[in-house]
């Protein structure tokens, strides 16, 4: 048996979700930010009840959980949008359900991750950032930071990119320290200048933004690394 934290559900579409799940032979546990901490080791998965006035505080919660457990996390939404779909994937989160969702759809995918899990234990498939397998990437034969375009000059088709301020001074941070992990805290007060107050949400948006741009352009936003627990690094080679 499975052991799956869920917020209250409030809505129909995921009272029927939950239910269907108890149907499955989960044990279902309410989950809180008062007990969190004391039973997330012992959940399989997390779902996740999205707060619609305040999604900064999902995706904090998503990071939390992140830094504490390697539990699935599925987000409940009623309508979620892609950009924010992305985010909360970005963010740790494997997955977001809505009510487009039929409720057997999302317990065979619940299942369907639980069992391959289990049948991988052993195996390891979270290994730490700074593992040499999982650092090293495809090396980046050319970077160059253009600061009077407001853009970066990447790979060997020599692609310029157009930025924002802030992604050029996010993305120029990161080239500084290259290969070393910059916490939430270092990019956040270097890029605001301003005092840190668990922004999380906002670094990874605009982490999120600027990985986006360089695919658009056809390059690799792999070397932009998420070190977990701790913040993002530039890995160029």
């Amino acid at each position: 048996m499975y052991n799956i934290g869920i917020t209250q559900p409030v809505e129909e579409f995921e009272r029927t979700y939950v239910e269907k799940l108890g149907r499955n032979q989960y044990k279902l546990v309410t989950v809180d930010v008062n007990n969190m901490d004391t039973i997330l080791s012992d959940l399989d998965g997390v779902l996740l009840k999205e707060n619609e006035k305040n999604l900064s505080e999902t995706c904090g919660i998503i990071m939390k959980i992140r830094e504490r457990s390697n539990s699935f996390i599925w987000v409940l939404s009623e309508k979620p949008t892609a950009v924010q779909k992305v985010i909360y994937l970005h963010l740790g989160a494997d997955g977001t359900f809505s009510n487009e969702n039929e409720p057997e759809e999302m317990t065979l995918t619940i299942k369907n991750l639980l069992n391959r899990q289990k049948k991988a234990s052993g195996t390891e498939n979270d290994k730490p950032l700074d593992s040499k397998e999982e650092v090293q990437s495809e090396a980046v034969s050319h970077f160059k930071l253009l600061p009077n375009n407001l853009s970066v000059q990447i790979g060997k088709e020599r692609t310029e990119v157009t930025l924002t301020r802030l992604e050029f001074k996010l993305l120029s941070l990161l080239y500084e320290h290259q290969s070393q992990g910059l916490s939430y805290k270092e990019i956040y007060e270097n890029i605001w200048d301003d005092a840190y107050k668990g922004s999380k949400y906002r670094v990874a948006n605009l982490i999120f933004h600027l990985r986006e741009k360089l695919e658009l352009q056809n390059v690799n936003s792999n070397i932009i690394k998420t070190v977990r627990s701790k913040g993002y690094m530039l890995s160029l080679n």
